[in-house]
């Protein structure tokens, strides 16, 4: 009796020990982040926001451009978020949306704006409402 009780304690041993090693190395698969410059948990473990999706697409004079931040679990207290998208053209940079929210650990924040054909890219800016900046992207708009 004895041999099957320490039998069935190493297991659950080796058992917790697998899944605390598998849960501290766990990295988003490559269709998460699989665009160019992948944003990685690996080059910044301390990110508040991970980009899982970007898609421009022309519809007429404007740009439409999708954007999917995913909130990380890193400071899960930070929740009210303020988001700015500016567009960089040949004038300088226009303001195109201000958002603020709460966004929680885990949740996925969906952005959607339009830029001029004439700009070159889309600037933004994601900061705590204290102000710390939380994510600073550039998306390019011409081909």
């Amino acid at each position: 009796m004895r041999v099957r009780e320490a039998l069935s304690l190493a297991y659950a041993v080796s058992l917790a020990a697998l899944l605390a090693y598998a849960a501290g190395t766990y990295r988003p698969p490559s269709w998460v982040v699989g665009f160019e410059n992948p944003v990685s948990v690996l080059e910044n473990p301390l990110s508040y926001f991970f980009v899982v999706y970007r898609d421009v697409e022309s519809v007429g004079f404007f740009r439409v451009v999708r954007v999917k931040l995913l909130r990380s679990y890193h400071d899960p207290l930070l929740v009210d978020v303020e988001v700015v998208v500016e567009a960089a053209c040949s004038g300088g940079v226009a303001p195109i949306l201000r958002l603020r929210k709460p966004v929680y650990p885990g949740q996925v924040l969906e952005l959607e704006f339009q830029v001029e054909e004439g700009c070159e890219a889309a600037l933004l800016g994601v900061r705590s409402v204290e102000g710390r900046e939380l994510l600073s992207l550039k998306v390019a708009l011409r081909s």
